[in-house]
């Protein structure tokens, strides 16, 4: 009984990283805006919720383990968006690139909320993370996606890494992953969802290891 339960999980671990594409990106650089839209595409074959919060998080959030059973009720991409350059670094396949200034003067108000924010911290300190950070990932990613790219035409940025993603959207499945994007959309979610923690992003006192 043993041997089968090893080999169930292996073959689990074996389809999960098959499927795993990591949407990397320095803090403050667009991954919230990104995987709601690109969520919003599973969200519409699978019935899942993809709405701001927890439920986003579970689709295509910071979280998606292998143990975790939310990625066997899609067979699109398992999506998720990481900061921490640790986290399965031969799977990220898009990396969201932000220029520093707009970067840091974003760090500046999150600073407000997030006090202790690992990616803060003085301009020079922040630039030494930021600069690091966009050269190891964008080695690493298929696709680099500038944020004033998708600022200027999100359908583009949907396109393109749904093209890497292999995921073939319809033309309605990207006018409605726009409109989730949509800024007064996801305050509209944010208001609507329940209190937040992100300790997962505000904790990394590993940081100069990785």
């Amino acid at each position: 009984m043993r041997d089968l339960v090893n080999q169930r999980d292996r073959t689990a671990e074996k389809e999960f990283l098959a499927r795993l594409c990591v949407i990397g990106s320095f803090p403050r650089s667009g991954s919230h805006w990104t995987r709601r839209m690109i969520a919003e595409i599973i969200s519409l074959r699978t019935g899942i919720s993809a709405t701001f919060g927890h439920s986003l998080n579970k689709l295509a959030g910071f979280t998606q383990a292998v143990n975790v059973g939310n990625w066997k009720d899609h067979k699109d991409p398992i999506l998720w968006a990481a900061h921490d350059l640790r986290i399965a670094p031969d799977h990220w396949k898009i990396y969201l690139r932000r220029d520093f200034e707009e970067v840091f003067r974003s760090t500046q108000k999150a600073e407000t909320e997030l006090p202790d924010c690992w990616w803060g911290g003085s301009r020079d300190e922040c630039f030494r993370k930021w600069k690091r950070h966009v050269a190891v990932g964008c080695s690493r990613a298929k696709l680099v996606v500038d944020y004033n790219m998708t600022r200027a035409n999100p359908e583009t940025t949907v396109r393109a890494i749904c093209e890497v993603l292999e995921m073939n959207p319809t033309d309605e499945e990207v006018a409605r992953a726009l409109f989730a994007g949509r800024r007064e959309n996801m305050l509209k979610e944010q208001a609507d969802a329940e209190h937040l923690t992100w300790s997962m992003v505000n904790t990394e006192d590993a940081y100069e290891n990785c």
